[in-house]
């Protein structure tokens, strides 16, 4: 088999020969490429030749999210008014006002120190963004990366954030939201629902390509969307969102990192196929075996290995026994990866010496 093959195999519940090894290591190349600090074995080597070295596959929604092309009309437009090293400012402009946004800046990352929606008023300005844009999946960029791609992976695409997702990280901010959620709760709620009804066009798009497999990329975790938010908002979207896509032949996974002990209950009800970075101790706030007693294995972990693990203090055996473990507990149910991406300063040679147990490793047949 080949790892395209496998991933699809096992989010399906189907024998394979071995579990997938995916783990992450873009941030650790962009960083270690940016500063020179690639090693020497590596120097000259694109990511896809490094992920060949090593001997794992790739987890390649970066790749095939390029075939997504979002459209804007001439009378909605952005500008950068500020790019300096420590921040950017860009204003959005539409006909029906201009908000402004800013990122600051360090050396490896950018974060939203202002999000472009400052007060109620401000949501006609994003609600005008929304309803004017739209979607077209681009079949050459498609087919371009899968050629790039082959058999390394599936095809699997981001989704939009979830629409409450979407308020705290793109538009508003965590602290605004739940503020205008307290005092507006009615216009929040319209502005909640007039987006879930936009993602149509989304999904319609998604649904026709050649696309396979969903990540909902949400980059959730317990502290940001605690269960009354998941219990109102999220869970009831994630359930019509996933029936719609299986009913399409998809299968999906979304992205739980971070605190997890208030989103573990929810999975069962939430329709997925898989879960994605969920994070155990010693950087999460559950264990391996808290998660492997939500997942069972009627659910594919997809991950395991918390990112740590490949730093100092910690060793290789460390990183041995601990996949050895995440692998006895949840295969053949399993794609194996870190919990969440690999750190600029870890040790590139461990996620080799993963590859070559994973080689060696042949999951038990379990009924599901």
């Amino acid at each position: 088999m080949t790892d395209r093959e496998r991933m699809i195999r096992i989010l399906s519940h189907e024998s394979v020969d071995r579990v997938v090894w995916q783990p992450r290591i873009e941030h650790w190349f962009n960083v270690n490429t940016k500063y020179g600090t690639i090693p020497e074995r590596y120097r000259g080597m694109s990511l896809i030749e490094i992920y060949d070295d090593l001997g794992c596959s790739v987890r390649a929604y970066d790749f095939y999210n390029q075939a997504i092309e979002r459209i804007h009309p001439p009378e909605l437009w952005g500008e950068i008014i500020e790019d300096t090293p420590k921040r950017c400012v860009d204003l959005l402009h539409t006909p029906v006002g201009t908000l402004q946004q800013t990122l600051s800046r360090t050396e490896e990352s950018a974060l939203v120190s202002e999000f472009y929606v400052k007060q109620i008023e401000d949501l006609e300005v994003i609600e005008y963004l929304i309803e004017n844009e739209h979607f077209h999946f681009n079949l050459d960029t498609f087919h371009k990366m899968d050629a790039l791609i082959g058999d390394r992976c599936a095809p699997v695409i981001f989704n939009l954030r979830t629409p409450l997702m979407r308020m705290f990280i793109e538009y508003i901010g965590f602290e605004t939201s739940i503020i205008l959620m307290h005092e507006h709760p009615d216009r929040m709620t319209k502005f909640i629902r007039f987006m879930e009804e936009a993602d149509d066009r989304f999904y319609d798009m998604v649904k026709k390509s050649p696309v396979g497999i969903l990540n909902f990329g949400d980059n959730v975790d317990s502290n940001m969307l605690p269960p009354s938010l998941m219990r109102k908002w999220t869970l009831p979207y994630y359930q019509k969102r996933t029936a719609e896509l299986h009913d399409a032949g998809m299968l999906t996974y979304p992205h739980w990192d971070g605190a997890l002990k208030g989103l573990l209950p929810f999975v069962k009800e939430a329709g997925f196929d898989g879960y994605e970075a969920l994070t155990p101790e010693p950087m999460g706030d559950v264990t391996i075996h808290e998660i492997a007693e939500a997942l069972g294995h009627e659910y594919v972990l997809i991950d395991g290995i918390p990112a740590s693990m490949f730093c100092e203090p910690f060793s290789a055996k460390d990183v041995e026994d601990f996949a050895l473990l995440v692998l006895d507990l949840f295969s053949p149910s399993l794609i194996l990866g870190v919990s969440d991406e690999m750190p600029p300063n870890a040790d590139i040679e461990r996620v080799r010496l993963v590859s070559e147990i994973v080689r060696d490793y042949r999951p038990p047949i379990r009924e599901v």
